[in-house]
């Protein structure tokens, strides 16, 4: 099964200026910076070091489009452990319904609980089926 990669945080400038800067500038707001700031060189030595585990999740498509906000587009997938649903990065095209889904991860702690919330997902890659 070949799998093309539609999405990789490390090419994600953007995202990683703004977390930066709300970590930076807020006191309530942003990630904790336990292995360094978000995206830094810093943080991604913690990642291949293993201090913040990489995780993957496999599965399948199950709905391309979930939520009507489209600041953060999101989709569903099937799972082993059930269905989850996953921000979209990367082109629309590549989210067909049953196609197989691989992503790489690292769960972050907020630096204060968001409602219950007190970590996130954050998509380190994100490959779809070709």
């Amino acid at each position: 099964m070949r799998f093309i990669k539609v999405y990789d945080l490390k090419e994600d400038f953007r995202q990683i200026q703004n977390v930066q800067r709300v970590t930076l500038q807020t006191a309530d707001f942003g990630l904790k910076p336990d292995h360094g700031l978000f995206g830094s060189a810093e943080w991604w030595s913690a990642i291949e070091k293993g201090l913040m585990p990489l995780k993957v999740v496999e599965g399948r498509i199950s709905r391309p489009q979930i939520g009507t906000s489209q600041d953060f587009p999101m989709f569903e997938m099937e799972t082993s452990e059930g269905l989850q649903s996953w921000e979209k990065h990367g082109e629309d095209k590549h989210y067909k319904l049953g196609k197989k889904v691989r992503i790489n991860y690292v769960i972050q702690e907020f630096k204060k609980p968001l409602g219950k919330q007190t970590h996130t997902n954050i998509i380190v890659t994100l490959e779809i089926e070709k």
